[in-house]
């Protein structure tokens, strides 16, 4: 596999090309590295945010178990939270994604 858009069936041409050596093309290639990159990025961002929506999930659900977990162990759990949301809201930052494109970016995904 030489590029990501020969995964999509739409695209497998693509792939077929790069493979044929009388295809072999430098600008060809770099204009499918670029589109590559700018793919992979954009997966980084979506699995990004869907995963932070994930764990707000998990997060309300642990906050209804708190009448039934020990308060050492909602504790412990609150203290994970935080610093797993901290590393979120880093990457989050990283990536300029702030709220309202999460909000976007989950409807449009879902």
């Amino acid at each position: 596999m030489k590029s990501i858009l020969g995964l999509l069936p739409d695209y497998t041409y693509v792939d077929i090309m790069l493979k044929d050596p009388r295809h072999e093309n430098p600008s060809l290639t770099c204009g499918l590295y670029e589109i590559d990159d700018e793919t992979t990025y954009q997966l980084k961002e979506a699995i990004l945010v869907i995963r932070y929506a994930h764990f707000k999930t998990i997060k309300t659900w642990i906050e209804h178990c708190k009448v039934f977990l020990s308060v050492a162990n909602h504790h412990w759990l609150v203290k994970e939270q935080d610093r797993i949301e901290s590393r979120f809201a880093e990457e989050l930052q990283k990536l300029g994604i702030d709220e309202e494109n999460q909000k976007s970016m989950l409807n449009t995904i879902m």
